[in-house]
């Protein structure tokens, strides 16, 4: 493919930014983006060893279900952020920066619910919390994105995505200490923190 500035242009243009540096709200939003990781970074550390002793599912189930999570939080983050009836909805009932509120309050409520130990509640729990995370990362990315200049984007960008990592490696190592005091703990944390 070959394109032209041309081309290119009027696709950029539609890309809201503003003339903002980065300040206190964006870095706030890092840290947010940061925070939002302990709930999938948890889910992600114990589910498969928590599914396997508590309910006695075989890793291939396990696998099974984390992957219909994953496919289920991208469709639901691409209906709800691409479409024009997704989009009408969010501008209606959940404008910016509400959005973000419903999606945050989604993963803590989904942790919540991953609490109860009964094996389906469980199971809807885990793919509302991935579905509602995977819609609060691109909540924040456009959020951040909207409000920041484009020169100021060049650093909270990746550090949005440094702060997820590193977020993601804490919850790697404490998750597995957490399951191992109380297995629901993780699930408590993460949707406490998220709150």
């Amino acid at each position: 493919f070959q394109f032209s500035s041309n081309e290119i242009k009027p696709a950029l243009d539609s890309f809201g930014t503003s003339d903002i540096g980065a300040n206190f709200i964006n870095y706030l939003f890092v840290i947010t983006s940061g925070v939002q990781c302990v709930t999938i970074g948890f889910s992600y550390a114990i589910t498969p060893i928590f599914m396997v002793e508590e309910f006695g599912i075989s890793t291939t189930v396990v696998g099974i279900i984390l992957a219909a999570g994953g496919v289920g939080g991208s469709l639901f983050s691409i209906s709800v952020t691409l479409s024009k009836r997704g989009q009408s909805f969010l501008k209606t009932h959940f404008p910016s920066p509400y959005n973000i509120f419903a999606a945050l309050g989604g993963v803590a409520i989904s942790a919540f619910f991953a609490t109860i130990p009964v094996f389906p509640v469980y199971v809807i729990g885990l793919m509302c919390l991935i579905a509602f995370n995977d819609f609060g990362s691109v909540v924040l990315s456009d959020i951040n994105g909207t409000i920041t200049s484009s020169k100021a984007y060049g650093t909270i960008g990746p550090l949005g995505q440094v702060a997820r990592r590193g977020f993601d490696v804490i919850t790697a190592i404490t998750g597995p200490v957490l399951f191992g005091i109380l297995p629901r703990l993780p699930y408590f944390v993460a949707g406490s923190v998220t709150l």
